[in-house]
């Protein structure tokens, strides 16, 4: 059974929040795909004549990854959320309020805040879902659902790489495994 998780967690924090978890775990998603526990992906690599080398290379990648400008840029952002809500802070609330509001004014046109982030959190975990109806042991990559899955995970990524520009290294991993897997 696969054991991967929705690549936007239903977190009932704030949007800054969500959209932080939502960027923790895509990778972890995306990584996760590629596992032949949980999907078929390792089996459409073998079709591939440099087997080996791609899948050292993804190896590669991935622990390249925990190291890589974006997860430092995503882990310090976690962690202004976690000092601004300390407790015994006593400006915490207005901390949390002002880097609140500085990066909803950087979501906002990117389509990250109030209904449009609940919207697009509801697709994912609706695409999430039917992918794993269907595929409940192990993924099939070249399932319609999950296609649209990684379809819409691009976009979001997409839009999202104008607020942090080093996502888009995970966009790349994200087209590597929509060209391998069609």
């Amino acid at each position: 059974m696969s054991s991967l998780q929705t690549p936007f967690p239903k977190s009932e924090g704030s949007e800054i929040e969500n959209v932080v978890a939502f960027l923790e775990e895509v990778p972890t998603f995306l990584f996760g795909l590629t596992d032949e526990k949980n999907s078929n992906f390792g089996d459409i690599l073998k079709e591939e004549e440099e087997y080996e080398n791609i899948t050292q290379y993804f190896r590669d990648v991935k622990d390249e990854f925990k190291d890589s400008i974006f997860a430092r840029e995503v882990t310090a952002l976690r962690r202004k959320i976690n000092i601004s809500k300390i407790s015994d802070n006593v400006n915490a609330e207005e901390a949390f309020a002002e880097l609140s509001k500085e990066y909803a004014l950087k979501l906002e046109p990117v389509g990250f805040t109030g209904s449009s982030l609940k919207l697009k959190k509801e697709l994912v975990n609706s695409l999430w879902q039917k992918v794993k109806t269907l595929s409940p042991n192990k993924i099939n990559v070249r399932d319609n659902w999950v296609k649209k899955l990684l379809e819409l995970l691009r976009s979001m990524l997409g839009s999202l790489s104008i607020v942090f520009p080093a996502l888009e290294a995970i966009n790349e991993i994200l087209d590597i495994i929509k060209t391998i897997s069609s």
